[in-house]
């Protein structure tokens, strides 16, 4: 997936970049040397701005719908500033002592924790660690 959104950059006229020149100065200036980039960012709905537009609160840029009435309920029911969130977006495939040794890490933090697991990759989870887990941690798929 990955590979395949960039196999026709050369035929591209404007690669455009959520963020803005002077965050990531010397890698756009090295890549406009090969590539036509332009930074256009941070592109932020409406919502969190100025408000003209109610209904734009979505960055767009998620590849699955959030769960967010669960997440937001959990959320809600724990401190401010208590949670580890933890995801590593909609394309890494983590292999399976990575995903449990990071299960490890989070069951030992005695943290309270909210991993987002796609369901390809619940199956990595190590046995029990949901039920172990449930008290302090919040998997969603």
């Amino acid at each position: 997936m990955i590979l395949n959104q960039f196999q026709n950059l050369e035929k591209a006229d404007w690669i455009i970049i959520n963020t803005f020149h002077k965050l990531k100065e010397e890698v756009i200036d090295c890549m406009e040397k090969f590539l036509p980039v332009k930074a256009i960012g941070p592109t932020i709905p409406s919502m969190y701005l100025d408000k003209r537009h109610q209904d734009d609160k979505d960055y767009g840029l998620s590849v699955f719908k959030p769960i967010t009435d669960v997440c937001m309920k959990w959320l809600n029911e724990r401190a401010s500033r208590s949670v580890v969130y933890v995801s590593f977006g909609s394309l890494v495939e983590l292999g399976a002592q990575q995903m449990e040794e990071l299960a490890h890490g989070l069951k030992t933090s005695n943290k309270y924790f909210l991993w987002m697991v796609r369901s390809s990759e619940e199956a990595k989870l190590p046995n029990k660690f949901l039920e172990e887990t449930s008290k302090k941690g919040l998997i969603v798929s």
